[in-house]
Parts: C-alpha cells; structure tokens; sequence
C-alpha cells in the first residue's frame, strides 16, 4: 500500500546552511488502513527514555507500538515495554552488509534483501515528505499512478529539466 494523504511540518531551526531539507522534520503518511508518522531530528542523538535515562542510537529507526518500542541501529536491536528492555540482539560482525549482499545476489542471480524495489517504495516516502513540505500543504498521492491527482504543483517535483545533452528519453 502507498500512503494517500501526506502532511509534513517543520524547518530548518538548527543549522544554518544552503540545505533545502528540513533539519527538524514531522511527517504523517495516512495510508488506506494505518497512519504512520515519522520524525527527523538530526540535531539529537536522543529519542528514547529507558530507565536509566536517554538512550543513544545514533543512526537508526526507533518504532513506537501502543505497547513497547523497538529500536534498530547498526548496533543490533533493543525491544522495550515501559522503558525497559524486554529483549534485545546484538549486531552481526560478520554480516555481509548491503554491498556483500549485491555481490552475493550477482553471483547468485538470487533476489537481494535490499532489492531496487524495495529501495524504490521507501525512498519515495522520504520525497513525499520533503514535496509536501516544500508545498507547505499536505499533498494526496496515487500509488498506482505515482503522481498527485489534480495537482500540478505538486507533480512538479516529481522530476525535473535536464538541459542538453544530459537528457533522458521519453521512454527507458
């Protein structure tokens, strides 16, 4: 499923620099049978309170359930219930990583774990996110078709002019 409705809010509060994306960023992606919200922060290192206090995750994703959390990083995952951790795995030293897992499924000719497709969905997430935000308005979008119904503005930065010879054809 591909969200229907997405509303983003926030700014640049922190660093001042040319960046065009936000550095303080909310987004709500309503989906036909859930809503997800995501929240950017790349002025803190902090996100979750357990009960010896702020817990560090650096680069990574914590989810937030009606009855726990589960936070995964390159360090392993935690799972927490009240702010105490219930379970938890370490990273994998000896993992092949995303480049080891492409080399691997070029040998193997077998499906990656991180495959294009997958690669595709997600990001189109972050560029919904980040349209809606530079609209400064929530945008409706068709997963199907993959642009805005109706809205021109919108679908405007779904791609952009490439000035010559540097062009893509019409059809790939």
């Amino acid at each position: 499923d591909s969200p229907t409705k997405i509303t983003s809010s926030g700014g640049k509060y922190v660093f001042d620099d040319d960046q065009q994306t936000p550095d303080t960023q909310l987004v709500t992606y309503e989906f036909p049978r859930t809503v997800l919200l995501w929240e950017h922060r790349s002025w803190s290192n902090f996100g979750l309170m357990n009960e010896e206090g702020p817990v560090r995750i650096g680069g990574g994703i914590i989810y937030y359930g009606d009855k726990g959390s589960l936070i995964v990083n390159d360090q392993g995952w935690q799972a927490f219930v009240e702010g105490k951790v219930v379970d938890k795995q370490p990273g994998e030293e000896d993992s092949l990583g995303v480049i080891g897992d492409f080399v691997q499924c070029v040998k193997s000719r077998k499906r990656s774990i991180a495959d294009i497709e997958s690669g595709h969905l997600s990001t189109t997430l972050c560029h919904l996110g980040n349209i809606s935000h530079r609209l400064g308005r929530p945008v409706h979008w068709d997963g199907k078709l993959e642009q805005f119904p109706k809205d021109e503005e919108a679908n405007r930065f779904l791609g952009r002019e490439y000035r010559k010879p540097f062009v893509l054809p019409e059809r790939v």
